[in-house]
């Protein structure tokens, strides 16, 4: 679905409607959340980060002035996954549930790569494949684009610029899914609204462009 590209400068809100990820509201407890796991896929569960606008919010990002941020303080820890060995129809319907369009595939807390709809779509329906005999391994992405808990933030919306996406897992040293950031997360935890809405705009200018 092609995002339409204002022409004045993007709010808070704006970009996380485009970046897709309003589902996200920390103000929402993981005790709430209806989604059940299953034998086939799992929640990667660790600390949450703190509510945008709360007062840890708020002494958090006052902590990190005059010293380099990483991507450990803004990224949402509370990851759903999928194993790549559930079929299809479970990655689909979860998509559904979280109003998603792609899921971390992971063998534990192992990070094995994504799986989208977009690669559904293409390498499963457009093959007249069955869903409900088709593995999640068989059709997600092989390349695996990732950043580092430790790393910049803006190394993070760099390769979300670069790469056309708009959310990203974070691992650690040890290559262990951490969590994962979304531009909408950059946007209100760095407060570099106006940098991350212009990449915003690239990325659904490049959208628009490749048709999809």
């Amino acid at each position: 679905m092609s995002l339409p590209i204002p022409e004045t400068p993007l709010t808070v809100r704006q970009i996380r409607q485009c970046s897709g990820d309003l589902f996200h509201e920390r103000q929402q407890s993981t005790a709430s959340d209806p989604l059940v796991s299953s034998s086939n896929h799992e929640k990667v569960n660790t600390n949450l980060a703190p509510a945008v606008g709360s007062r840890r919010c708020e002494l958090v990002l006052s902590t990190t002035k005059g010293k380099t941020m990483q991507l450990r303080e803004i990224m949402t820890t509370d990851v759903e996954v999928i194993r790549p060995e559930s079929p299809l129809t479970e990655a689909a319907r979860k998509m559904k549930s979280l109003d998603v369009g792609a899921l971390p595939v992971c063998d534990g807390r192992r990070l094995l790569g994504m799986i989208t709809d977009r690669d559904i779509t293409i390498r499963a329906t457009a093959e007249e494949r069955d869903p409900r005999n088709t593995l999640v391994r068989d059709c997600m992405s092989p390349e695996m684009v990732y950043c580092f808990e430790d790393q910049d933030p803006k190394e993070a919306e760099r390769i979300m610029q670069e790469k056309q996406i708009r959310r990203l897992p974070v691992l650690t040293r040890e290559k262990q899914l951490a969590g994962i950031v979304a531009l909408g997360d950059l946007a209100t935890k760095t407060g570099d609204v106006q940098q991350v809405g212009r990449t915003v705009r690239e990325v659904s200018q490049r959208s628009t462009g490749a048709g999809t």
